[in-house]
């Protein structure tokens, strides 16, 4: 029921976006101007190393807050054993709610980061949704490092994409990778390795 409320919720913002400021793409300016990085032999765009360095950060900062502190413990048992969690006193549907609000906050936070590259529209969230998605299914949906690496698989088969056939089939790859792994391993690349299973 939460998924389809908010499935619903972005429709309705989505067209509110689109009525007071209109179906146009705007660009933002990046953090540290438009100059490229040059690293090795590649060159990439300034706002590309805002986008990689912040990503690790929250990455390392999360897997030390779900591991070491104590709201993370409580995270981490109510996702494993909502029952067992309830039964030594802790309220999954607080912890549940939790979870929301700190997945929009960093939501809200890969936009902003993003926006100067993806550029900014009132639809501009479905595809990468759709994309964030899709790096949990090839990564194993419930494994962090999974779907990092999905992720980061994702973005280098696009890139490659791009640059070997056409920018128009870059968003194809996505689709394509999603329904190889739901028919091929819908446990992922981790998720299979987990369970035991070649």
């Amino acid at each position: 029921r939460g998924i389809v409320i908010t499935i619903g919720v972005g429709i309705v913002l989505q067209g509110i976006i689109a009525v007071l400021w209109g179906t146009d793409a705007y660009p933002l300016p990046s953090f540290s101007g438009d100059a490229p990085v040059h690293i090795g032999g590649a060159t990439l765009p300034s706002q590309a190393v805002w986008v990689i360095g912040i990503a690790a950060a929250v990455m390392v900062a999360l897997n030390v807050f779900y591991r070491y502190s104590y709201a993370g413990k409580l995270f981490r048992a109510s996702s494993i054993n909502p029952f067992a969690a309830k039964l030594i006193g802790i309220r999954p549907s607080t912890m549940s709610t939790m979870s929301f609000v700190l997945s929009g906050a960093l939501g809200a936070l890969a936009g902003i980061i993003i926006a100067p590259i993806a550029l900014t529209q009132y639809n501009a969230g479905l595809s990468l949704g759709i994309k964030g998605f899709v790096a949990c299914i090839i990564g194993g949906i419930g494994n962090p490092v999974g779907v990092a690496v999905g992720g980061l698989l994702l973005g280098i088969l696009e890139a490659f994409s791009t640059g070997l056939l056409s920018s128009a089939y870059k968003d194809a790859i996505a689709f394509v990778l999603l329904l190889a792994f739901l028919f091929l391993r819908p446990a992922g690349l981790f998720g299979a390795l987990k369970s035991g299973r070649r």
